[in-house]
């Protein structure tokens, strides 16, 4: 009737290059050294032979340092975007979880005429973290190697020690409730979650020497108290248990990054963006070379809309599962995603007016000046220079930083029979969104201009229009098994951008309508060769592995900047 079990693990992970690509150098980059322990213990408890208990409790630990290979300061090309001599930052990361469950379980044979699969529960979620931020010099400085010369510098109020939390409480009920020919499986969840920061401190800053560094505790930065209602509907077509009719519908609230909290925290970044007079050439920034401020950012500039709502995304699905042969089953489905209310960063410190559409010139693909895929009208938003330095932001819910998806699948599935198995799938589907969501606070999204709306709307990097895919496992004699995975997906879509020097410094924008072009299909081809053995009591598998035998050699990425580069 009681059963216990306890899990522990500690796992070390060393990435000595982390960030590596073609836009840096060996010294660019940051050493990972990560250490993660998981210290779990759950009990079951079957109270009678129609109800059960189920109990989960766990803590997890991670260590997570990014450290700098270079005492030098970081240098980032505006022509290239390549970063060299350092990373642009240092990151000292602990990360806490605290997590409980306990659900409960009953069966009811015959009530309103069918049957019933009572659930209940309670999750429970603390999660704090701390991250440690140093850069070399406290600067991020910035140069156009075009035409050798420095451009802007960024100075941030770091070292910093910043620590946030996020806790969360849900309760969930749901009935599963067969009659007949019919299954409704509904219910909700209730959940509260809170964002905050805890009581913390960070070492003076040598660029903002006259910032506060003590800091008291500061509650419900975000607090959101919210039900979402689910149900699944499945209708056995003909009686017999081979043609079943599908449908749901759901409303799934997200959590958010422990991270989140600190888009307002005080002890968290701050940073000024500057021209950048570099007297002496040396293309490393000292005091007394910071020119006309461009740009504030960070959390002495930001605030949450006192109104904010929770992010959610409405799920809608509507398909057929079919046995065509004796375990062979073919099913489709429709699926119709909505995600609303998202957040984001908007500029309300500079007004739309503050800006003067301006023409440019657009070098084209080629990235050359007097051929005849340039574009001399490319309409682009000038700051006002009275402006600058005002920016102020506010996060808040705006359709602009929505999301919908709309898509098909297709899925044969063969069971294991006559020595043989298979599943494959096919899907279209189409994301769309104003590709505004930065990674930089949890994915909050950001509106700093009218610049970032031009060619905004369209397919984002994660948009793929076809997937297949096709997996499955042959007996050949001698007890050798044949195994493989087949898959095919359209490429990455494709946003030429260009980087212009306006008023408020470099600007980069996007020159072309948003995925307007496309990357090459990507096909893959695995085989496994396996066959086993026994030896006494044990038994022993010796396997063959092929990968990409067809060789494919496809790009998946490319450098989107326009311009010719001396490489």
């Amino acid at each position: 009737q009681h059963r216990l079990g306890t899990f522990i693990g500690r796992n070390y992970y060393d990435k000595p290059n982390r960030g590596a690509s073609a836009l840096n150098t060996p010294e660019s980059v940051s050493r990972e050294d990560d250490v993660m322990s998981v210290y779990q213990a759950n009990w079951n408890w079957v109270t009678s032979n129609q109800a059960f208990l189920e109990s989960r409790w766990s803590y997890a630990y991670m260590y997570f340092p990014l450290y700098l290979k270079s005492t030098d300061q970081s240098l980032f090309g505006q022509a290239t975007s390549f970063v060299s001599r350092a990373a642009q930052q240092q990151s000292r990361n602990y990360r806490r979880r605290y997590q409980g469950s306990v659900n409960f379980t009953y069966y009811l044979n015959n009530a309103l005429g069918g049957r019933h699969e009572l659930r209940s529960g309670l999750d429970y979620g603390h999660v704090p973290v701390g991250q440690f931020q140093d850069r070399n010099g406290n600067v991020n400085p910035s140069w156009n190697s075009v035409t050798g010369r420095a451009a802007e510098v960024t100075l941030f109020n770091s070292p910093i020690e910043s620590v946030a939390t996020v806790d969360t409480i849900a309760l969930f009920f749901q009935d599963t409730y067969t009659f007949k020919r019919l299954t409704l499986a509904g219910g909700a969840r209730w959940e509260q979650l809170e964002g905050y920061l805890p009581e913390q401190q960070s070492p003076p800053s040598e660029w903002f020497p006259d910032l506060q560094r003590t800091f008291e505790p500061i509650r419900d930065i975000v607090k959101w108290t919210n039900i979402g209602p689910r149900l699944n509907v499945v209708y056995d077509v003909r009686g017999n248990g081979k043609t079943a009719a599908k449908a749901s519908a759901g409303r799934y609230y997200y959590t958010i990054a422990t991270s989140t909290p600190n888009a307002v925290n005080p002890n968290f970044n701050v940073s000024e963006r500057y021209a950048w007079n570099d007297v002496n050439g040396d293309l490393r920034f000292q005091a007394g070379e910071a020119g006309q401020l461009l740009a504030r950012s960070g959390a002495l500039s930001t605030s949450f809309d006192a109104d904010i709502k929770r992010p959610y995304t409405d799920e809608f699905t509507a398909g057929v599962d079919h046995e065509l042969l004796p375990n062979l089953r073919l099913g489709g489905v429709f699926v119709y995603r909505d995600e609303k209310q998202r957040f984001g960063s908007i500029n309300v410190g500079v007004p739309d007016a503050a800006y003067t559409p301006v023409t440019v010139l657009d070098p084209g693909r080629d990235g050359i000046v007097g051929t005849s895929d340039d574009n001399p009208n490319l309409v682009v938003f000038n700051q006002d220079r009275s402006t600058l330095g005002q920016d102020r932001f506010v996060i808040t819910n705006d359709e602009l930083f929505d999301s919908t998806f709309r898509g098909v699948e297709f899925t044969p599935n063969k069971r294991m029979g006559n020595g043989w198995q298979m599943l494959a799938g096919y899907t279209f589907g189409r994301t769309r969104d104003y590709g505004l969501l930065t990674s930089t606070y949890g994915n909050i999204g950001q509106l700093s201009s009218p610049n970032d709306l031009i060619n905004a709307y369209g397919p984002p990097d994660s948009d793929v229009t076809h997937i297949f895919k096709l997996t499955g496992s042959y007996m050949l004699p001698y007890d050798l098994q044949l195994s493989g995975n087949v898959r095919s997906q359209s490429g990455k879509p494709v946003t030429r951008e260009a980087r212009f020097t306006l008023n408020q410094g470099a600007t980069t924008v996007n020159v072309e309508p948003r995925g307007s072009d496309r990357l090459e299909r990507l096909t893959t081809i695995d085989l496994r060769l396996t066959r086993s053995f026994r030896i006494g009591a044990t038994r022993l598998d010796m396997y063959a592995e092929g990968y990409n035998l067809g060789n494919a050699n496809t790009v998946w990425d490319v450098r989107t900047l326009t311009g010719r580069l001396n490489v």
